[in-house]
């Protein structure tokens, strides 16, 4: 079990330097880690509190009190969100995957799929017939929530529909062919979308008083799928290990145009819709494009970019983790606007003017600001 200190925190801003706007005066410029090249920034980072909780692999979740970070050994802790005091730990085992947040619960899927009271960290409910065939970490993978259901892969290639306030399962689908889940379950108005191998799958979501209801359709693609996709509008975008991005018509998998990214061994992370552009971690370096034709509109080169990361959209910005910490870009035109400094940033999360950032030994919150 965790044992609960109190966390390090800040008191002043953090380590991005303080650039004016427009034609004021310069407190002091800084490298950006972009090719060498100087850069101004409009952003300050200020770092309000540090929770060394243990390995982090993915973004935290939130409520207006609490956050809540499932670790790669020491369980599921939350956190006081003003503070950044640690409340309790639940022993959870090896998690790997983001936790969900909703409606003062928390639902964490680890070596069992567990439902707690937020607030406490009571269990509500657990449930173990979620297979996981990987040791030393969960395998399952956590997808978001229709307003009955939540979405679990299996390290098999199946997909779970649990039902929210009792933890059974309503339904399962097993793909006629793959093994192996290679694309992260994503639900999106009235269907999940998930990916065995080189299976792209749409399955129809289900009430509890219906049942299953089965497979919409399924695409089969030139090579296996990676990441994790999003959906905008009739579209869904998907990426595959070859390097590829897919924009499919999501109600009949039929693929409307296909266009080149840059990847190394399918290292790429989840994909991001925001209004009609479409962000990419491309070999975890910020790239976006259009959602119309795949046009890239701007990318850019970290110095040491990370591995599956994904992007996180707020307002006008872009936040990608790296091996150097959060970096800010604009999403309209792709200059940067900050950067905070913190060794083995792995994914962030964002909450109003709070950025929750995961890293190797903990939980960071951090507020960017001009």
């Amino acid at each position: 079990m965790l044992e609960l200190p109190v966390p390090r925190t800040s008191q002043l801003p953090a380590v991005v330097a303080i650039l004016s706007v427009g034609c004021g005066a310069a407190s002091g410029t800084r490298d950006a880690g972009l090719g060498g090249r100087d850069d101004d920034y409009r952003w300050t980072a200020n770092e309000l509190w540090i929770a060394e909780v243990g390995e982090m692999r993915d973004a935290v979740a939130f409520d207006d009190q609490q956050v809540y970070a499932l670790t790669a050994t020491d369980g599921l802790t939350a956190i006081a969100r003003d503070s950044g005091f640690l409340l309790w730990n639940y022993d959870s085992g090896h998690g790997g995957t983001a936790p969900l947040a909703e409606d003062g619960l928390v639902y964490a899927a680890a070596d069992d799929l567990t439902c707690l009271d937020g607030a406490t960290g009571a269990v509500i409910w657990t449930n173990d017939s979620v297979p996981d065939n990987n040791a030393g970490w969960s395998g399952r993978t956590m997808g978001n929530s229709s307003e009955n259901l939540m979405f679990i892969g299996d390290s098999y290639g199946s997909l779970h529909a649990m039902v929210k306030t009792s933890g059974n399962q309503n339904w399962e689908h097993v793909p006629l062919s793959g093994d192996d889940l290679t694309l992260d379950p994503r639900f999106h108005e009235d269907a999940a979308y998930f990916g065995t191998d080189e299976y792209l799958i749409a399955v129809s979501e289900a009430d509890s008083s219906v049942g299953y209801e089965g497979e919409q359709w399924l695409t089969i693609m030139d090579r296996d799928l990676t990441g994790a996709p999003c959906a905008s509008g009739d579209t869904l975008f998907v990426q595959t290990v070859d390097g590829v991005l897919h924009a499919m018509n999501r109600h009949d998998g039929v693929e409307l145009w296909a266009t080149e990214i840059p990847m190394t061994n399918g290292d790429n992370g989840t994909l991001v819709c925001s209004g009609s552009e479409l962000v990419v971690a491309a070999s975890g370096n910020p790239m976006v494009v259009s959602q119309a034709d795949g046009a890239t509109l701007w990318t850019e080169e970290l110095d040491r970019p990370r591995a599956y990361v994904s992007p996180v959209v707020s307002g006008d910005a872009v936040l990608i983790p790296s091996h150097d910490g959060v970096h800010a870009f604009e999403l309209s035109s792709g200059a940067l606007l900050g950067l905070w400094e913190g060794e083995g940033a792995v994914a962030v999360a964002v909450d109003g003017s709070t950025t929750f950032v995961s890293t190797e030994a903990g939980v960071a919150a951090v507020e960017f600001s001009e």
